[in-house]
């Protein structure tokens, strides 16, 4: 697997987008911990995901299609 890994530095985060970013992140392990630890049900992903969206995942998505 490390022969062939290289890491993905091309796709840096705008200033603009860091803050939002972070917030995506912390909203990301906030799910994928609960879900795992079955506090939420996995039917909650969707709603993770318009959260995830509304958080600014929508810009980003669109900047990287843009730029990747």
């Amino acid at each position: 697997m490390n022969e062939y890994y290289t890491e993905d530095n091309s796709f840096i985060i705008p200033d603009e987008f860091v803050a939002n970013w972070d917030a995506m992140e912390n909203l990301y392990k906030e799910y994928a911990s609960d879900i795992i630890t079955g506090k939420r049900p996995i039917d909650d992903f969707d709603q993770f995901v318009e959260e995830w969206k509304n958080a600014g995942g929508e810009q980003i998505t669109e900047y990287a299609n843009e730029n990747l």
